[in-house]
């Protein structure tokens, strides 16, 4: 499916989240490309995260992943009264490079 969305010719960015969880957004976050990273994430953050793609030059044409750096066995939570910042989330965007899908690595494994 992703393969057909990427030789469409529409615009497009495929997020691929790691495990989703009912925590609150505001984690810190690892984008990553190339099907290399597990953890979780919330799916309020992945929300947030297709959102601004949406607006943002720097998603566009782009495959990632995306966790946050809370382990699996600490739950997320956030203080009402001192709520973690608002994410930028171009910052992450700017680094992500074009063409990694994560066919990559199997396509070089079939070579050796």
């Amino acid at each position: 499916g992703e393969d057909l969305i990427r030789e469409s010719g529409i615009p497009y960015t495929i997020v691929r989240p790691c495990a989703l969880t009912e925590e609150p957004a505001g984690a810190d976050l690892v984008f990553d490309q190339g099907d290399n990273i597990t953890g979780k994430i919330s799916r309020e953050e992945i929300a947030l995260i297709c959102i601004a793609a949406l607006e943002s030059p720097y998603a566009c044409d782009k495959t990632f992943e995306v966790k946050s750096l809370v382990p699996f066995s600490e739950p997320f939570t956030v203080d009402p009264e001192n709520p973690p910042p608002e994410k930028d989330y171009n910052i992450y965007f700017q680094t992500l490079k074009d063409g990694i899908t994560g066919k990559e690595s199997l396509e070089q494994s079939a070579i050796a």
